[in-house]
């Protein structure tokens, strides 16, 4: 998975100059992605391969922020892709139905580009992280968690949420 922040945009966030911590910050920043896609669904661009089982008119997807299908295809070969759709709520359909059985859809994933809101989430949630490093007695430490309210509001309008109503 691509991270979210670039190390040097890591680095500017923290103010950190000394290279000797790009590698705790490079993993720091691979953590923040995952926090921040925990919250609102696939941000990095990616393609993801998704196993599709026995499903008729419709299937909900497991991936939300779908930027295109790339293919599908099962132990025969390639399948048409032509007249599937995925709706905002991550439901995909076929103008003729879809295939029956096992096959699998490739997916393109993310955000193209990602939200400037969603970039000062994450830098905040590094800040965070960042001042949790320094051990037990820090102001950091003493909050119940990492994410601050501040975050969440930044992340509010692409928040996924738990599943389907």
């Amino acid at each position: 998975m691509a991270a979210l922040l670039t190390l040097p945009e890591a680095r500017d966030t923290l103010k950190v100059r000394d290279s000797g911590d790009d590698t705790l910050i490079a993993a720091l920043v691979d953590g923040v992605t995952a926090v921040i896609e925990h919250e609102v669904g696939a941000v990095t661009p990616r393609e993801v391969v998704l196993d599709i089982r026995e499903c008729g008119r419709e299937v909900a997807l497991p991936e939300s922020n779908v930027l295109a299908i790339v293919s599908a295809s099962n132990s025969v070969g390639d399948l048409p892709v032509t007249g599937m759709t995925i709706d905002s709520s991550g439901i995909l359909r076929g103008a003729a139905g879809l295939p029956r059985g096992f096959w699998q859809l490739r997916l393109q994933v993310g955000m193209d580009p990602v939200p400037p809101a969603i970039k000062a989430a994450a830098r905040e949630v590094l800040k965070e992280a960042w001042a949790i490093r320094l051990g037990p007695d820090t102001e950091a430490h003493k909050r119940p968690f990492l994410i601050s309210y501040r975050t969440m509001v930044w992340l509010e309008p692409y928040r996924t949420g738990p599943g389907f109503s």
